[in-house]
């Protein structure tokens, strides 16, 4: 008897995704994030062949370029998130839990790009915080609340010698940042929390 017969053919891959999210759990308990790193991208190739664009399949995505992100393969987490930042915004709408964590990973991807000196790297903050003062312009029209938005700006310009220097800000986004900024991030208020 074959898997297909014995799991349900309709089923399978779903299947095979949950043991293979078991599977990148268990690594991550266990601390093998190499292993974890692994298991993900083909989760998240699987999950997009069973679900196409799908919540789904944007938060495979999502686990994925976090994890990159967490272990400094940034480009490559940039690339993941990329391909579905404005798919999922799209499908899933602005106001969306899911969108929202992908559009901030998304930005905090380009902002750690920004970090590695390639070519055009200081775009990549403009862009980075360009991007977040954006979604939370888009959050307000659709009665989304903004705060996690603004801590993730609080925390990357906050990280900056002198974001000023060059972000070109017109006088709206200036004066919003700077009152983000007069106020440290979370990480700052409650040491040792992260």
């Amino acid at each position: 008897m074959d898997s297909d017969s014995i799991l349900g053919a309709s089923n399978a891959p779903r299947i095979i995704i949950e043991m293979l999210r078991g599977l990148a759990i268990c690594n991550h308990e266990l601390g093998r994030r190499d292993d974890e790193l692994e298991n993900l991208p083909e989760i998240y190739a699987k999950t997009e062949v069973a679900y196409g664009q799908d919540e789904e399949t944007y938060a495979a995505a999502l686990g994925l370029g976090k994890v990159l992100l967490e272990q400094f393969y940034v480009f490559d987490g940039f690339k993941v998130l990329h391909e579905v930042v404005t798919l999922a915004t799209d499908d899933l709408g602005v106001g969306h839990e899911l969108a929202i964590q992908i559009m901030h990973t998304y930005c905090r991807s380009l902002w750690m790009m920004h970090f590695y000196g390639r070519d055009g790297y200081r775009q990549m903050l403009r862009d980075a915080v360009g991007g977040l003062l954006m979604f939370c312009e888009e959050l307000v029209k659709v009665g989304v609340g903004i705060e996690p938005t603004q801590e993730e700006l609080r925390v990357g310009l906050s990280c900056q010698l002198d974001w000023s220097l060059d972000l070109d800000l017109n006088a709206g986004d200036k004066a919003s940042v700077d009152s983000l900024l007069a106020r440290p991030p979370a990480w700052c208020e409650k040491p040792g929390q992260y």
